[in-house]
């Protein structure tokens, strides 16, 4: 069955900030109302909505839900301009993990975490792009077993890392202890985290701020839903066309049949990028810091 991602919802109280810091990555807006945008990047979409009622988000984003949002670029000093213009305050300056990516992690203006990740091997490439789309889980080989089959995705890491000193100055958490996996072959990659040290928290309810809803196409609602809901998901509706749906852990999954999906999918410029950038890979100098970056 073939599966796409095709947007993460992020709900604001104030939608026109995020959506100009958007806009300023060179992502273009679809459809604008006065409480509610689309916008396209190459390779899916953001859907953005406002109301009064959304909560912050609360400081520690070791705690379970959807996390973040990364943006890759190959040009890290730009991303570093445009979140300035916007009021975005990194955690730190940029790092280097020793993976060939420069990484940051930077609080919006709404309090969400944005990622951002520099991808200088990938230079060719014309315009930022969604790397990945990430959840916090107090099981996250739970939700692996969960994602994985229903995405037809390869599974990487699942095991323990850290404490690092690079890792805790991008999380700005000391002597942290994580288990990443990520899950590759869409055109956004989902990633998955759980936090050891400190411990990410099991909730009953999911998290009602910021982040809020992952969005995939599937070639078969029906037969996706039906998958689903043997391992793990809770169906709160569906019809021929469309369903809305929790994970194990509660995060909301809307699944909509591809070719009624709108905005379409197929109007994104790049749906490849991730892994065309991918087979790009180059390392550089592990010991490079940002301040002797040119």
């Amino acid at each position: 069955m073939h599966v796409a991602f095709h947007h993460i919802h992020i709900r604001l109280r104030q939608l026109t900030p995020f959506l100009a810091m958007l806009n300023d990555f060179g992502f273009n807006t679809v459809t604008h109302h006065a409480t509610e945008a689309w916008i396209r990047t190459p390779n899916a979409y953001v859907h953005l909505s406002q109301s009064a009622t959304v909560p912050p988000p609360p400081p520690d984003f070791t705690q379970a839900g959807i996390s973040h949002l990364c943006i890759q670029t190959p040009d890290m000093h730009q991303a570093l301009r445009i979140l300035q213009r916007h009021g975005a305050l990194p955690l730190s300056p940029p790092v280097n993990l020793g993976t060939g990516h420069w990484y940051l992690y930077a609080r919006t203006p709404s309090g969400d975490i944005l990622e951002i990740e520099g991808v200088p091997y990938a230079q060719t490439e014309p315009a930022p792009w969604l790397a990945h789309v990430a959840l916090v889980s107090s099981d996250v080989a739970r939700l692996a077993d969960f994602y994985q089959p229903l995405t037809g995705t390869t599974r990487r890491g699942g095991q323990p890392i850290g404490p690092n000193a690079r890792f805790d100055e991008v999380l700005q958490r000391p002597a942290a202890r994580m288990i990443p996996i990520w899950l590759v072959g869409l055109n956004v990659t989902i990633e998955l985290w759980q936090f050891l040290e400190p411990a990410t928290r099991a909730t009953t309810a999911p998290a009602t701020y910021g982040y809020h809803t992952i969005g995939l196409t599937v070639s078969d609602v029906a037969r996706w839903c039906d998958h689903a809901s043997t391992i793990g998901a809770t169906c709160h509706h569906q019809s021929a066309t469309d369903a809305l749906l929790s994970d194990p852990d509660g995060n909301t999954l809307r699944v909509t049949q591809s070719d009624h999906a709108q905005p379409a999918l197929q109007t994104c410029p790049d749906l490849a990028i991730i892994a065309r950038v991918n087979a790009q890979w180059r390392p550089f100098d592990a010991a490079l810091r940002w301040e002797f970056n040119p």
